[in-house]
Parts: structure tokens; sequence; C-alpha cells
């Protein structure tokens, strides 16, 4: 069962008592006193000494009566000496502080928050074994700012004390060494901790044998003295006055602490590490950061179960400003990521950081819940809290914003999606595909938009055509080139027209089809492969960004998208969207059959314009044959032999169709370079 120890408030430093379970009584509410003396009351009588000793005990007894009436009016809730003498019945175990356990562990337990009782609970649940090499002194912080509270049972390897609420953490350790409470030279290791963390937490993996203790202490050697969970290089102004002097070397945060001998010998030969103050100002800066300050001017090293520390000589002061000079304990502070219970073993959990869903200390809530086998493995938290969690990936995709996002690769990776417009296949990633593993990638990194690209350079061919039509240069066989020319614009224009239409009307079938039976889910399975974008990103694929935050804001606020959205936000927008875009597919593919028609129509009316073209060249041609023969009559050719009054009129004829033929050619290259102009673009 565990037992009271009890302290004095004012020991004699030339005779410190001796505690130990012999002279601790169970169940009373007295302080525990000193061992008697082997003189005591043989040879020594009379009624001066029986008075003498009447009276010292009844001196005694009003002032343990004083003190608790003043501690009683001072809190919340008390502990009486039976409350703090509550245990769990491990009897038979060795004596506390005979010599058999070679680690101290003093645990300072503050009552100043709704999971500190847990915290303690769990400590003695899972960090406390019968016979495990280690005596176990609880610290209970009395009085002002102290919330009621009932201890766990105690095991008979652990004991509990009373002190005032009215020191911070290297105080109170110091009144626990200095008052002779328990003598820290019985140990090869002192070990402190406060109730303000959670553990320890240790992985299935993690041999029985050993005792998280000694997680700790064995990394203490000839070189290092001091060895916590964590290490901060965040600096203190003294007095908490910003203009004040900085203090920035790095730290042992002082919830975890273990030393040796060596170690508690300097923390002590410095009288301010181990001092107590009200002023927390103070506290920071003579024991949270002194204590390292100590260890390191003596010239020993300082070590954490941080992996990214390890190996670090924090007597080079180059490495001083590590982290940035951020505690890593704040959430995602810890390099962008955050501390994790089975990398230091004791985490923070407090009411404040649950309810801001710090995600190292609901991790430590949930791990005390498996430990503790309060939990059914086909149970799932995920399907309670599955919006909530959702939300906080769709507000940081919709932030990032799409402008980088790879479709085409979405849509490669992701076949079983229906065609989509690019708006639609990115509210699924957001809402959905980012969720069930589907891959994807980006083409810039997050809060960086790419370049814009230049606009195509204008096409000389284009403008040397232009040029030419208006000029009204050119000769017949050129005219006859454009024309081919233009003939063959015309059918690939009608065949891309076709082909677009067909393609718009596809689309448009697909959207109405997904319109209809759309799902926010589609499926998980089969997306667990890699990332592939990963492996190259760091090369050449990424193109030039034009980077900044400014461009996320934005888009922020252009969504208006800087609050929660809700599963139902998500399907009317969603719905809305497929909605115009099933209109605009319709829309797009009638307008790809109109202008298909406009192309045949088109295309039939310079064929027209073409045969009248050819029409006219014949015409003009058999003028010019005819001629000849006229002229050569005239001449007593062989055509003279045609006579009579056929030729005679032949001249006047002749010089009509000569002039109907050149008003045709006029109108023909007029024609020809109207066409050359209302082209497109002339191959």
């Amino acid at each position: 069962m565990g037992k009271q120890v009890g302290f004095y408030l004012s020991p004699d430093p030339k005779h410190p008592p001796t505690y130990s379970p012999d002279n601790m009584e169970f169940g009373r509410t007295r302080e525990t006193t000193p061992s008697k003396s082997k003189n005591g009351r043989k040879g020594r009588g009379g009624a001066a000494s029986q008075r003498t000793l009447v009276a010292a005990s009844l001196l005694a007894a009003l002032l343990f009566v004083a003190y608790t009436a003043f501690v009683g009016h001072t809190a919340f809730g008390s502990f009486s000496a039976n409350e703090l003498s509550l245990g769990g019945g491990m009897h038979g175990m060795r004596r506390f502080g005979d010599g058999s356990a070679n680690t101290l562990v003093i645990y300072v337990y503050a009552h100043t928050d709704p999971e500190y009782a847990d915290n303690l609970r769990y400590f003695m649940e899972f960090g406390v074994r019968p016979d495990d090499g280690c005596d176990y002194l609880v610290v209970v912080q009395e009085g002002r700012g102290v919330l009621s509270t009932q201890l766990p049972p105690l095991p008979d390897n652990v004991h509990a004390v009373r002190h005032p609420n009215e020191c911070f953490d290297w105080g109170t350790f110091g009144w626990a060494i200095a008052t002779g409470v328990v003598d820290p030279t019985r140990y090869r290791y002192v070990i402190f901790l406060n109730s303000s963390v959670r553990g320890p937490f240790l992985p299935a993996y993690w041999p029985h044998e050993v005792h998280w203790s000694r997680i700790l202490t064995r990394r203490i050697n000839d070189d290092v003295k001091l060895v916590g969970a964590t290490i901060s290089c965040e600096g203190a102004n003294m007095k908490g006055v910003l203009s004040g002097e900085m203090r920035r070397n790095p730290h042992v945060q002082s919830y975890v602490v273990a030393v040796d001998q060596t170690g508690l010998a300097l923390l002590s030969s410095d009288d301010r590490v181990l001092k107590c103050y009200t002023d927390i100002h103070d506290a920071i800066w003579y024991a949270e950061i002194g204590s390292s300050a100590a260890i390191l001017d003596a010239g020993y090293n300082i070590d954490s179960l941080m992996l990214r520390y390890q190996g670090v000589d924090w007597r080079d002061k180059t490495n001083w400003g590590c982290n940035a000079g951020i505690n890593p304990y704040a959430e995602h502070m810890y390099d962008g990521v955050n501390i994790s219970p089975f990398e230091v073993m004791f985490v923070k959990v407090k009411e404040f950081l649950l309810e801001a869903n710090w995600t190292t200390a609901t991790s430590a809530k949930k791990y005390t819940t498996w430990n503790r086998k309060q939990h059914k493995v086909h149970d799932n938290e995920y399907n309670s809290k599955k919006t909530e969690l959702r939300n906080m990936k769709i507000l940081h995709m919709r932030a990032r914003g799409s402008a980088c996002f790879d479709f085409d690769f979405y849509k490669m990776k992701n076949p079983d999606l229906p065609v989509w417009g690019p708006e639609t296949i990115w509210e699924h990633f957001v809402t959905s595909g980012q969720h069930e593993g589907r891959v994807f990638r980006f083409r810039c990194k997050p809060g960086a938009l790419e370049f814009p690209k230049p606009p195509a350079s204008p096409k000389k061919a284009k403008e040397a055509q232009a040029t030419a039509a208006a000029t009204g240069t050119g000769t017949s066989a050129a005219s006859s080139q454009q024309q081919a020319a233009a003939g063959d614009v015309i059918t690939t224009q009608q065949a891309a027209a076709a082909q677009q239409a067909a393609a718009a009307q596809q689309e448009a079938a697909a959207a109405a089809a997904d319109y209809e039976d759309d799902e926010e889910d589609t499926g998980g399975a089969g997306y667990e492969d890699d990332n592939e974008y990963t492996g190259g990103r760091r090369g050449n694929m990424w193109p030039r960004c034009n980077c900044g935050l400014r461009a996320n804001r934005w888009e922020v606020r252009r969504k208006g998208l800087a609050h929660p959205i809700t599963v139902e936000d998500y399907e009317e927008h969603l719905a809305a969207v497929q909605a115009v875009e099933v209109a605009a597919a319709e829309a797009a593919a009638q307008a790809a059959a109109e202008a298909a028609a406009q192309a045949a129509a088109e295309a039939e009316r310079l064929a027209a314009e073409a045969a009248a073209a050819d029409a006219v060249a014949a015409a003009a041609a058999s003028a010019e044959n005819e001629f000849v023969l006229v002229a050569d009559a005239e001449e007593g050719g062989p055509a003279a032999e045609l006579g009579g009054e056929g030729a005679a009129e032949a001249p006047a004829d002749l010089a009509e169709e000569l002039a109907a033929a050149v008003a045709g050619l006029r109108l023909l290259e007029r024609t020809i370079a109207d066409l050359v102009a209302r082209m497109p673009d002339a191959a």
C-alpha cells in the first residue's frame, strides 16, 4: 500500500531526518517525524523531561493543525493525509530509499488542468512496475489554482508528499531535494517530470523488460549530463520585457529531465536553477534555460529523444539557432510536422490542446484509449468525423487552387472517371479524389503560379497573301494555285468542324449521363500507387514559377471559401457546375454543327465561283482561237478558204467576244483576290 512521506518546513541541516516505511504510520493525519535516537528515553526520567516532551508534542500538534487549516482555506479542494496514502496493494516490496533502486523519479503533480489527473493515472498504469529499479516521489501541489482531485491508487514504491503551489517545476524539484524529503545521493540517476505530460508511450515492438527510464538514463555518459524528451532553441527576454536581454541557448524542456550525480551537482552549484520563483519569466530565464546553460558552461553536452537532433553537439554555438528559434512543440512547428508520442515518449496533454485539435495531444489521447483496451477493433472514428476531417484538406486544396493542377495526368491515371470538363475534374479531386488516394500531381510548387505562355507569332504567309490581294498582282497560274489551296483549306475546315461537332456531342452526352447518375465517391480501390511526380519534381520537371503567397490568398478571397463547407454545400455546388457544363457542351455541339453547315455552304459557293471562272476561261480560249482563224483568213491563209459573209462579219463579232473575255478575266482576278483575303490561313 502506498504511504505518505512527510516533510519538515524547516529541517535541521546538521541532522537530516531519515525516512523509511518503518516510521510512516498508515492512516494517520500527522506529519511524519524523524526516527528517534537510540538514547531516547532510557536513562532519562523525571517529571521535567516528561513535561518537556509533552510540551514539545503539543507545540508540534498545534503547528500542524495551523498549517493544515491554512492549506485547507487556500485550496479549491485540499488533500488529507488519508487521500495521499491511498494505495494499490502491492505489498512486500523493498523499502523506499533503501538503496536497492538506482533511479529516483520526482513527479510534480499540480491539478490545474482537467487532463492532469488522467496524465498521472496513465503514468501509474503504464510507467510504474514492481521492482522496476525506481523509487517514485509524487509531490502534490496544493493551494491557489489547484482543482480538487482524488489520487489514484499508488503502488508501494510510489510515495506522496504535499507542497504549496507556489513554485514552478525547477523550484519544486529543488524543494524536494533541499528539504531532505528524499536523499538523491542514494541514487545514480534522478528524473524530474510533471503532470502536464502523458506517457510513457512505447511502440508495441519495444522490449517489455527494458523500462522507460532506461531510454533516458542510458544516454547519460561521460560527455552528456542532461537528457530530456525535447530540446528548444526558443529564446527568452529577461523579466519578459521585449527590450530586455535575450537568452538563446538551447535547453532541455523541463517537463522531462534526467541527470546523474555529476549533472545534479552542476545544477545545485548554480543557486539560481533550483530556486523557487514566483514569476514565470524568472523561472524560464534562470531555471528552464539556465539549467542547460549550467551544463553547457561546464563543458558537457545535453541530449534529447528528438530524431532530428541526434548527434548534435550543443556546445557548438552554430547550432544554437535550431528550428529557426521556434519552440518545436507547437502545431506543425517541428520543421513543418508534429512531434510524435512514440518519438519523445512523453507529450503534453491539456484540455485546450485537445480543444484546439493539436495532433500530438489528440494522438496521445487516442493511444491512451488503445493501451487501456477501451476500444473495439471494428470501430473507426473516421466515419463519425468524415466531414470534419475532409473539410480541412478541402480548404487546403481550395487555397492552393487549380492553376498548376495537371488535369491530363489526373485523367490518365484515373481512367474510370467520366469525361468531365476541367472545373468538374477539379471539384472531384478536391472533394473526393484526394481522400481516396487517387494519383495526382501539380506542375509547380505550392503557392506558385506558372508564367503565362507567350502569344503565338503572326503567320507571314497570311500577311503575304493579304498584301498580294490588296495590290491586285498575280498571274492566272498563281490564281489557279491559290484556288487549289483554298479548296484544300475548305476541306480541312470541314473535317475539323465535323470532328469538333462529334466530340462536343459525345462530351455533352457523357456529361448528361453523369449528371443523371452522379456519386460522391467513385471508390478508392487500386489507387495505392505512389505519386510518380514526387520522384522527379526535384529535377527539371517543374516549369518556371512566379512564386509567392499572394496568389493563394487571392484565390481564397476570389472563391469566397475562407470558411468550412459541408457535404450538402458541395453536392449543391457540384450539381450546379455539372448543369452549367452540360448546357455548355450542348451549346458547343450546336455551334459546331452550325459552323459545319456554314463551311459546307461556303464550299458550295466557292465551287460555283470556281466553275464560273472555268467557264470564263474556256470562253476566252475559244475566242482567242476564233480570232486566230479570222486573222489567218484575212492574210490569205487556209482560213480564207472559208470566205463568205461570215468571214466578213467575223472581226466585229470577235471584238465583242474579246471584250467580254477580258471583262471576265478581270472579274475572275477580283474574285480570286477577294477569296484569298477571306481565307483564314492559307498554307
